[in-house]
């Protein structure tokens, strides 16, 4: 072989470690080479024909729809974030609403999610109160497109204050008269407006006081309505004045024949507890009396009061 052939031979030939460096660098170039491609937003989508003539139709509707300020009107700006943002979509037209009184099926009408309904349900039902439409920014969970979308259709009732302080009305003959229009109701006969009339009770409110009343079988002292969940005491003593309970009539659970699923469906009658009255019930045979429940460790006198309006005692005679 002659030397120049030995020449390129040796020039051209790599050892072991430079031919890992030849790799390793072409490895690095091949992966800088499509990194990009995976990089968010280093390349934007093409833009279809149909796309770019949509946006074109609605830079013109938005240019021919701005009042004097050089600003957009609610309802247009309202369709430029539903039709376009995807987020909070509304699901209708927009329309004038107070969040103090607005109902649920409103929220979904404006287009809010239902988590969010229910952050701002558990507000209102724990006495806050939006007292300006910029009070809205302040919901948990409500975001900022949803916001601005709503901002302008905020239209709150402003109610001027008759009282002197948090209990007592002023001694003025129209708070006298504010005061005579609720009246006293009856806990177990008063519907959902007769609850919405008193002060601080809202539709959410009256609405888990008569499912309250409705799982216990109905209400045999005014003291239990306080006991509603969500109902805070400062607003249950506000009103405490105004219940009455003539002749409560309840509806009773026979402690002799019913099983523990069914009684542990009462609000006071939870599973540790309904499952000790049968246990004992079957050990021991039939009760006689309330007393005879005393003999449950679990129940003692003060539970016993609680829970014993709510029972009966049948005692049925035994075959022979």
């Amino acid at each position: 072989m002659s030397k120049g052939s030995e020449f390129i031979k040796d020039y051209f030939s790599f050892s072991r470690r430079e031919r890992t460096g030849i790799f390793t660098l072409l490895v690095l170039i091949v992966i800088a080479a499509i990194w990009p491609s995976f990089w968010p937003g280093a390349e934007e989508p093409p833009v279809s024909a149909a796309d770019k003539q949509a946006l074109e139709q609605l830079a013109a509707s938005i240019a021919n729809n701005k009042d004097d300020s050089g600003t957009l009107e609610p309802q247009e700006k309202t369709r430029f974030t539903s039709k376009f943002t995807g987020e909070g979509v509304a699901a209708g037209p927009m329309f004038y609403f107070d969040p103090n009184n607005a109902s649920e099926a409103d929220w979904r009408a404006l287009g809010l999610r239902d988590k969010t309904i229910g952050t701002i349900g558990r507000y209102l039902a724990h006495g806050g109160r939006f007292r300006k439409a910029q009070d809205l920014s302040k919901v948990y969970g409500l975001r900022k497109t949803e916001y601005e979308r709503l901002l302008p259709w905020v239209r709150i009732q402003t109610v001027k204050a008759e009282r002197t302080n948090e209990y007592q009305y002023p001694k003025t003959e129209r708070a006298a008269e504010i005061k005579r229009s609720v009246g006293v109701i009856d806990i177990n006969l008063a519907d959902s407006a007769a609850w919405v009339a008193l002060p601080g009770i809202g539709p959410a409110l009256a609405g888990r006081i008569l499912r309250f009343r409705e799982k216990l079988g109905g209400f045999y002292t005014p003291d239990q309505v306080g006991e509603t969940w969500g109902l805070p005491d400062v607003v249950f003593q506000k009103i405490k004045q105004r219940l009455q309970s003539d002749h409560p009539t309840l509806r009773q659970l026979d402690i002799n024949t019913i099983d523990a699923n069914t009684l542990r469906q009462h609000p006071y009658l939870r599973w540790n507890l309904a499952n000790a009255i049968v246990q004992y019930r079957n050990q021991h045979g039939l009760f006689s009396s309330k007393e005879d429940l005393l003999r449950i460790a679990l129940i003692d006198q003060a539970t016993l009061d609680k829970i014993s309006p709510y029972l009966t005692f049948s005692n049925p005679v035994k075959k022979e």
